[in-house]
């Protein structure tokens, strides 16, 4: 099923086009409620498809990527880099930073 719909009535065609950039009150676009909520992937690449940005934030400037990264969720990351999110992101790089800090120092490998 796409994020664009068809429906007809009375032999008239109508588009549905959701608006994407929709947010609830704490910022939170569709994709990010598609990425938190049981890691539904396909759906996400669905809104994706239909013109979510990728590089979205909330309220509190955090984009999905480092939402992803600050919740420990690699598939979510993973997805979100493979769709062009910008991992120059100024928080990225602080969290990061803040991550490299701490006194066990994981190594963290990503492969594209």
């Amino acid at each position: 099923m796409s994020v664009l719909a068809q429906v007809t009535h009375s032999g008239h065609s109508l588009q549905v086009i959701p608006n994407l950039s929709l947010k609830d009150s704490a910022g939170q676009s569709m994709l990010g409620a598609a990425l938190w909520a049981g890691n539904r992937l396909e759906i996400a690449e669905q809104l994706l498809g239909g013109g979510a940005n990728v590089n979205d934030t909330d309220n509190d400037g955090r984009t999905l990527l480092l939402q992803a990264i600050s919740r420990c969720d690699a598939d979510s990351a993973l997805f979100l880099l493979r769709n062009q999110a910008d991992p120059n992101a100024r928080q990225v790089a602080v969290l990061c930073l803040a991550w490299c800090s701490l006194p066990h120092r994981a190594t963290v490998t990503v492969i594209f």
